[in-house]
C-alpha cells in the first residue's frame, strides 16, 4: 500500500496540473550542486535534480517513510542516477553535513513540520554561502478541497513569519501554481529588515 502511495504521488507530480516543468525552470538546478528533497515522497523532484545536477552532484532525498526511500532508490538505480543518498527524516541533521546544501527543497511538506522556526534554523546550518530554501505549499483556497477541508495548508505570512525566525528572508515568489505558494528564501546575513519579494 506505501508503496502504490509513493507510485500516486509521482503520478501526481508529474501532471500538467503540477507545473513540474515551469517549477524546475524557475529553480534552475546545475551540474554540481548538492540539493535536499525533504519531503520527497515517490522521489519524482528528486530524481529530475539527479539529472540535472549529474555524477558531480548530490541529492539527498529526505523523508520519515522506509518505503518511500526504498522506492527511490529503485527508481534512481533503473535510470543508472548513482548520486542520490536517502534519508530517514529524523536523521537529517546527522546525515548532511554543514555547509553542504545549495538547494533545500520543500514541497507540499512545510504545514506537517512541527516546531518550524527551530527546524529552520538547523537547517540554515546545512546550506553553504548563497543557498536557497525553496517552499512549495498548499494555501487555503476554501470550498470544499481536501487540503482546505483538512487543513493541510498554510498562510504565507505564517511561513515568511516562521522563516525570519529562523535567520531567512524572503527573496522570490511566483504566482503561478493555482493552489501553492512557491517561496524561495534566503539566509538573512545583514540583518535585513523583512520584506515581501515580487515574483511572477
Amino acid at each position: 500500500m506505501k508503496r502504490l502511495r509513493a507510485v500516486m504521488f509521482n503520478r501526481k507530480a508529474s501532471g500538467p496540473g503540477s507545473f513540474p516543468s515551469e517549477i524546475m525552470e524557475r529553480i534552475s538546478p546545475s551540474e554540481g550542486q548538492r540539493i535536499a528533497d525533504i519531503g520527497a515522497g515517490g522521489g519524482f523532484f528528486s530524481l529530475l535534480f539527479s539529472e540535472k545536477v549529474g555524477p558531480k552532484g548530490v541529492v539527498y532525498a529526505v523523508d520519515i517513510e522506509p518505503v518511500f526511500l526504498e522506492y527511490i532508490l529503485e527508481r534512481a538505480g533503473e535510470r543508472g542516477l548513482r548520486n542520490i543518498r536517502v534519508v530517514r527524516g529524523g536523521e537529517i541533521f546527522d546525515s548532511i553535513p554543514g555547509n553542504e546544501l545549495d538547494i533545500v527543497f520543500v514541497r507540499n511538506t512545510y504545514h506537517h513540520l512541527p516546531d518550524r522556526t527551530s527546524y529552520f534554523g538547523e537547517v540554515g546550518k546545512l546550506l553553504r554561502p548563497g543557498g536557497k530554501v525553496i517552499i512549495i505549499d498548499y494555501r487555503d483556497t476554501g470550498g470544499l478541497s481536501f487540503h482546505s477541508l483538512f487543513g493541510h495548508h498554510v498562510t504565507m505570512e505564517t511561513v515568511e513569519k516562521e522563516m525570519n525566525g529562523a535567520g531567512f528572508l524572503l527573496e522570490r515568489s511566483y504566482g503561478f501554481l493555482p493552489r501553492q505558494w512557491f517561496l524561495v528564501f534566503g539566509k538573512d546575513l545583514d540583518g535585513r529588515s523583512p520584506g515581501t519579494a515580487p515574483g511572477g
